[in-house]
């Protein structure tokens, strides 16, 4: 009857272990095509942007396959074969145990966490790593390691990453191995499990120390950036290396690396001994003086610098002095006083007549105000921004208020939100208001030379000749244009919908695969079963403007606030200031 029982119970075991494996096959192949997938939509956005931008994306996404794969295999050689070491060890305890006898299970398990890994790692490096093979000198040098300052901006952000990652892999690997044989002793022993009992298996202990010692080896590595941090410290008044970074800390990161290396090498030695408590006690020397040292550290900044930290401090702040003028190129500056006078005429401000004009009076925030209220038409219009510019009124260059009337969907009335009309009626706001920053009305209201809808220009302002606004500040979703027997909602006059099909030449051509793709991408079926598509429709995607142009150089700094300009030909044009950081 037992063998009955046991014969049962070892073939539910070996069904258990085919449901895994065929969900972990289908895991891994999902994880796969899902980021082919990704990679061909970003490309088909990128082309969308520009075609130009095309070879910057190619450049960045070789560099990240090439770490991707690199965090990959390295991640999968170190999970594998632990877990291999895991299942000989636990397989000696009990040979019983049929989840651990197939390979496969435990291969695609490693895929799928060093999958997930190296994606990761991608994201993190990539960009250290071109900054590292393009990196330049700047010829100048740091007063404490006398390494050029391109080191620091170029060089050490990627090396030190590189430690930090490989340190941090054989750390999850610790945790992932010594989490397995807690949980695979645990089902042994059938509720009957202690902390004792695992501490007295010395194949299981064996491999979680010899794990301990290569991670003290790989920390030993990582003390040469550890040293440079004094750099950054932010102890005291001091933003920099001080005192304390200088006698305290980075004498201890200089001997750090010799200590972990003689604590790996005992602790070796005593488990080539299988004097396991020995190598314990040895092991936990590090994490007690890296506690002695922060309490000495905390004494010396209390008891020597704070009583006299001006005078301790001094040739630090002179380095912090002297380097920040350096940054910022302040070095050659020249200082000049200007005396004030009081003796303003009639005639300086005669002379000065263009000046005292454009003298502002009108407020940013009531402006805005006040133009939703007035300018704003129709509730789902709304002037999210206003930018400050010049242009010619009068044929007199006259500082003005600029802001454009964008869409605000959440605005549009309830019964209104169908999927018709917002994918494919309301797709754009329309126009802008102008006002000069120094005049006002009788009512006290901006006196507009821009207004209306469709916009109206007076006192010479720039005409606007077209004025509608697909991308935006708040324009944050994705519309469907030229679509099959429906036209977009352009502007209203009293109880009359104008309409208007688009013109322009961004968005994605909508043929089959394409709708598959992003009808997949945004979860949306109806994009990809709605009659009103065709393949001559387009989908206008990334329309937020910082969004947008993220997309086409990531690797600049973008000014958070865009604006918009009025060209020579009339039309309405988003300006983004960007930086090199």
């Amino acid at each position: 009857m037992d063998n009955v029982y046991n014969m049962h119970q070892h073939s539910d075991q070996k069904k258990t272990v085919r449901r895994v494996i065929f969900s972990l096959v289908v895991l891994a192949i999902l994880l796969v095509v899902g980021y082919a997938a990704s990679i061909f939509i970003e490309l088909i956005q990128i082309r969308e942007v520009g075609e130009q931008f095309v070879s910057v994306y190619m450049t960045n996404l070789t560099v990240k396959l090439a770490i991707q794969a690199a965090g990959f295999l390295l991640t999968f050689v170190v999970l594998f074969l632990s877990a291999l070491w895991v299942r000989r060890n636990m397989l000696k305890i009990n040979p019983s145990l049929t989840i651990l006898k197939k390979t496969s299970l435990v291969f695609l398990l490693s895929f799928i966490i060093s999958f997930i890994a190296g994606n990761t790692l991608k994201e993190t490096m990539y960009q250290k790593f071109l900054f590292f093979v393009n990196a330049i000198p700047f010829d100048k040098v740091d007063p404490i390691f006398s390494n050029d300052i391109g080191y620091y901006v170029f060089s050490r952000p990627f090396l030190m990453a590189l430690v930090n990652n490989v340190t941090g892999i054989w750390l999850f690997q610790i945790v992932v191995t010594l989490g397995l044989y807690v949980v695979l002793y645990l089902g042994i022993s059938l509720g009957t499990w202690n902390f004792k009992d695992l501490r007295h298996e010395k194949g299981i202990v064996f491999h979680n120390l010899v794990n301990v010692v290569i991670w003290l080896l790989l920390k030993a590595a990582s003390y040469k950036f550890m040293q440079e941090s004094v750099l950054y410290s932010t102890i005291g008044e001091v933003r920099g290396a001080g005192y304390t970074d200088l006698t305290v800390w980075l004498n201890y990161y200089r001997l750090a690396p010799f200590l972990l290396i003689a604590i790996a090498i005992f602790a070796m030695f005593f488990l080539m001994r299988k004097k396991i408590v020995h190598a314990g006690v040895t092991i936990a020397i590090f994490p007690v003086v890296s506690i002695l040292v922060s309490l000495i550290a905390g004494g010396v900044q209390a008891a020597i610098v704070q009583p006299s930290e001006v005078n301790i401090e001094k040739p630090y702040l002179e380095h912090n002095i002297r380097m920040t003028r350096d940054a910022f190129n302040l070095s050659s500056t020249i200082e000049k006083d200007f005396n004030i006078s009081y003796n303003l005429t009639q005639k300086d401000l005669e002379d000065n007549a263009l000046t005292v004009n454009n003298i502002r009076i009108t407020d940013i925030p009531e402006t805005q105000a006040i133009s939703n209220q007035l300018q704003g038409i129709r509730n789902y219009y709304n002037f999210h921004d206003t930018d400050a510019a010049v242009y010619d009124i009068n044929q007199k260059p006259t500082a003005v208020f600029l802001s454009v009337r964008e869409l605000n969907k959440p605005n549009i009335a309830d019964a209104a939100k169908t999927y018709i009309n917002e994918k494919f009626r309301f797709t754009h706001g329309i126009g802008a208001v102008m006002n000069p920053i120094n005049r006002m009305s009788t009512e006290g209201h901006p006196e507009y030379v821009i207004k209306d809808i469709p916009p109206k220009s007076t006192e010479g302002a720039p005409k606007i000749t077209q004025p509608r606004i697909y991308f935006g500040e708040m324009t944050d979703d994705y519309v469907i244009v030229n679509a099959k027997d429906t036209k977009e909602l352009d502007y209203s006059e009293g109880q009359e919908e104008l309409e208007f099909t688009y013109d322009g030449k961004a968005g994605v051509k909508m043929n089959l695969f394409n709708r598959l793709v992003f009808a997949a991408k945004y979860g949306d079926f109806r994009m990809l079963v709605s009659n009103f598509i065709t393949g001559d429709s387009r989908l206008l995607l990334n329309r937020q403007i910082l969004a947008r142009v993220n997309i086409a150089a990531p690797f600049l700094h973008y000014e958070n606030d865009a604006y918009v300009v009025i060209d020579k030909d009339g039309r309405l044009k988003w300006v983004v200031d960007i930086y090199t950081t």
